[in-house]
Formats: structure tokens, C-alpha cells, sequence
């Protein structure tokens, strides 16, 4: 086991140059593995912190606060969630199968997809008839363009033409590239070793525990990153999510898609008919920071800090690599209104009311 910890400086208030660290974490680089080595994924955290003078002003440093912040902590301030945990490991799971082609639910929404198909080409057939015999009316009709003098072009013929693109043909033809990556996958070979990450950066905070005397605004950001080393490649049955009956049939129910704008069901699905059949080794790696920097304000100041024109810039860094023999699936949280509600989601949301409530 290996425990340390140093700083440089006498104290986080008597220094304008001052660093800490403290680190946790297991020995060993090697390990025995059938017959043979591998380099060994060790559990280990670490904290640290590091401060560098910025301003015109030596003098001493800066009281209140805490110096070192956790992982968890700069997560809560980024508002990492588990549905944050669920795009990574759905990215991972989409790395190891090779594509996201699901067959099953395909197989489930053929109907949809092949009405789809056929009442376009009908309508593109007619018209392509109508042009050669010269009824250009008629062939736009077929098409969805009104016959002149008659009723106007509505909302509805518009947002029903957003959904039919949004839900029907930009979905099939994606199915259809990631179709090839399926096969591409299941017959070239096949390396075990995998990584998906993810990361997000949240709005400025003031961590000042004295803003009539200082401001302390620091940027927070949080990167998650997925190591898997399987021993027992996929099948082709999960591979292909055939089995996984559930995430099928939350797929066919009606409206689903708008239910997971608010509450990722479906991905939760997703990664769960891969993630938790994975056998192998795991690498669960969290680096959280906290870069910005402290300056003095104009007013008052604080009987330490007699002089103005002080600026401290520093870094918070919380790192965690944690070793498993298996990765669990978070239950999904509920979205905030502003990430439900993206400008792709209500253009969505306004064709649906178009096609259910317009006339």
C-alpha cells in the first residue's frame, strides 16, 4: 500500500507559493495472469493542490476555505449525475460490441419502417408517372404540395414531414450504416481491450468564504474515463440486443422517446443488456479539477492582507482510478428543464402538438 503526502510552503496562509498533496492507493506493477504477467490496474486517489503567485504584491497568502476538494465534491459542482455515468458507459458498450445496431428492436419496428418505405415510393412513383404524362398538379399532390387555389399549407403537413425525417428516415438510415459496422464487427478480429470517456465543465463558482475581502472563482470540470480488458469477448446475441426483450419493448411503446427527453429509461436499458454480462477486468478513472484564481476587491480589506493589487491563481485536482472485476449500471435521474428541453427536443415537441391538436 502506498500512502504519502507533501506540501511546499509553511501554511496555506502564510505562503503565496504553496502546494499539497496527499495520495492513497495499492502496489505493484505486475501481476500473474494465465501462466504469464500483465501490468496491474492499481485503486489509488489523490488530491492536490497547487498555488502560484499572480499579482504586483508578495505579501503573505489567504484565510478561509477549504484547500483540498474530493472528486465528489467538484462533481456536485459540475452537476455530474448518473445519467452522466450512463452516456459513458453506453459509449463503452458501443465501443466493445463495434457498432449500435440493435437487430431485435429493428425486428420490432419493421412494420413502422417498411410503411414508411412504401408510402413514400408510392408517392414518389405516382408522381414520376404524373410527369410523364405531363399532370404536374398531380405530381405535387403526391408529393404533399396542395393544388393551387386550394387550402393553404398548414402547420401539420410541415411538422408531420419533421417527424416523418427526425423519427423515420434519419433513424433508418443510421440503422443501416450501423448495420454494416455490425457486420464489419462480428466477422474481422477482434482486440479486447476498450475505453470511452466523457467530461463536462461546469459555470464559474465563488468559493470566497469572505467576498466583502476576496473573490475566489474557480472553474470546475469533470472527466470520466472507462478502461476494459475482457477476458470473454461478447456474444453475438447481446452484441446485436437480442437479448435484451426489455429495451425492446420500451422502444415500441408510444411516446417513449419524449419520456426519455425527461428521464433516460432507454439508455439505462441500453447499457444495462451489455454492461453488467461483461467479464473481465475495469479501470474507473474520475479527474476532477478546479482552476481560477483569488483577488483582492476594491473596499475594506482583511487585517492580513494590508496591501491591494494581489492576485493568486491556483489548481484543485482530485484524481481516483478505482480496479473492478465488473461495472454496475446507475438508475437514471431526472434531467433539469433546460437539458430536457434542448432547441432539437421542442422543435420536436412542437410537431407533435401540431400533429395531435392541429387540423
Amino acid at each position: 500500500m502506498t500512502i504519502g503526502s507533501w506540501s511546499v510552503g509553511s501554511s496555506a496562509i502564510d505562503s503565496p507559493l504553496y502546494a499539497e498533496k496527499i495520495w492513497n492507493g495499492a502496489d505493484g506493477k505486475f501481476e500473474t495472469w494465465i501462466g504469464g504477467t500483465r501490468v496491474k490496474w492499481n485503486t489509488y486517489t489523490m488530491t492536490h493542490t497547487k498555488w502560484t503567485q499572480s499579482g504586483n504584491s508578495p505579501g503573505d497568502g489567504w484565510a478561509g476555505g477549504s484547500r483540498l476538494h474530493s472528486a465528489a465534491g467538484i462533481k456536485a459542482f459540475v452537476g455530474w449525475t448518473a445519467n452522466d455515468d450512463l452516456r459513458v458507459l453506453n459509449k463503452l458498450a458501443e465501443q466493445i460490441k463495434g457498432h449500435s445496431f440493435d437487430m431485435a428492436i429493428n425486428m420490432a419496428e419493421s412494420a413502422k419502417t417498411y410503411g414508411l418505405v412504401l408510402s413514400n415510393l408510392r408517392s414518389l412513383g405516382g408522381s414520376l408517372v404524373d410527369l410523364k404524362r405531363g399532370n404536374i398538379a398531380g405530381a405535387f399532390r403526391r408529393l404533399g404540395v396542395p393544388k393551387r387555389r386550394q387550402r393553404p399549407l398548414k402547420a401539420k403537413d410541415v411538422s408531420g414531414r419533421w417527424l416523418e425525417m427526425q423519427y423515420g428516415w434519419r433513424p433508418l438510415v443510421d440503422q443501416a450504416y450501423e448495420a454494416g459496422k455490425a457486420l464489419e464487427s462480428l466477422t474481422k478480429h477482434r482486440v479486447l481491450r476498450f475505453s470511452a470517456s466523457s467530461s463536462r465543465t461546469g459555470p464559474d463558482w465563488d468559493f470566497s468564504t469572505s467576498p466583502g475581502f476576496y473573490h475566489s472563482w474557480m472553474k470546475p470540470t469533470v472527466r470520466v474515463k472507462y478502461l476494459a480488458e475482457l477476458s470473454e469477448d461478447i456474444t453475438i446475441a447481446r452484441s446485436l440486443g437480442l437479448t435484451n426483450p426489455l429495451a425492446v419493448a420500451w422502444e415500441i411503446v408510444p411516446y417513449s422517446f419524449v419520456v426519455d427527453w425527461f428521464l433516460p429509461v432507454g439508455s439505462y436499458l441500453s447499457a444495462w443488456g451489455v454492461i453488467p454480462a461483461l467479464k473481465g477486468r475495469f479501470l474507473t478513472i474520475t479527474k476532477a479539477t478546479l482552476k481560477g484564481h483569488r483577488f483582492d476587491p476594491l473596499g475594506p480589506q482583511p487585517p492580513f492582507r494590508p496591501q491591494t493589487g494581489y492576485g493568486l491563481k491556483e489548481t484543485h485536482l482530485a484524481l481516483s482510478r478505482v480496479s473492478s472485476t465488473s461495472l454496475s449500471v446507475p438508475r437514471p435521474t431526472f434531467k433539469k428543464v433546460p437539458q430536457a428541453l434542448s432547441p432539437a427536443h421542442i422543435y420536436n415537441a412542437v410537431a407533435l402538438v401540431h400533429q395531435l391538436l392541429g387540423k
